[in-house]
């Protein structure tokens, strides 16, 4: 009973989440398509950049209720706002360069049925409704290649990652809980604060 209760908790407070980043970034998706790049948007000028590799291809970044192509570039749009906010802790003139080959967010959308939730009703307006459920198999990743350079434009480093968070669902972290894509920015922000906290 606790653990239908806890996964019933986890749901509402995900669709809260999901609401709230589909709705913030709907306006500066507007402002942000690049018409030569194609659908996905370009971050704002920082020193750190992010190139999607075949997005259509990339394992889960999906919105119960949106269409794929739409909720990918909303992700994509706040990951790169976030990404340059995490940038600005780096020496001044160094820049990151990342191309990410493939991005599988926490959860998996699904019908609680699906998910083993089958006293959760979920009859939504046009029927069976499905939801972003957490489970501790279904956890955050996200594969990609960076550079790393100094103000002179050397490199400093570079490396392929394969980054992952196996224990998402118990982690601590600072991050409200409601925050959109929080245990993606908690992934990201570890990585980071690792591998660039000496640089500074």
């Amino acid at each position: 009973m606790f653990n239908f209760v806890k996964s019933l908790v986890l749901v509402s407070a995900l669709l809260v989440s999901i609401q709230t980043t589909a709705s913030n970034v709907q306006r500066s998706l507007a402002q942000n398509l690049d018409p030569q790049m194609g659908t996905e948007p370009k971050a704002t000028e920082s020193n750190v950049s992010i190139e999607w590799i075949d997005p259509q291809k990339f394992r889960d970044v999906q919105h119960p209720t949106t269409s794929r192509k739409r909720y990918r570039e909303s992700v994509f749009l706040e990951l790169e706002t976030f990404f340059a906010t995490l940038g600005e802790a780096l020496p001044l003139g160094y820049t990151l360069h990342l191309k990410v080959t493939d991005l599988d967010m926490a959860g998996a959308v699904q019908t609680p049925g699906m998910a083993g939730l089958n006293n959760f009703s979920n009859q939504g307006r046009f029927g069976m409704q499905d939801y972003r459920i957490m489970r501790d198999i279904d956890i955050p990743r996200m594969t990609f290649s960076y550079e790393y350079l100094d103000e002179k434009g050397q490199l400093v480093k570079q490396e392929d990652v394969d980054l992952k968070d196996m224990s998402y669902l118990s982690r601590g972290s600072s991050f409200n809980k409601n925050t959109s894509l929080h245990y993606e920015k908690v992934m990201i922000s570890r990585w980071f604060e690792d591998t660039f906290q000496a640089e500074g």
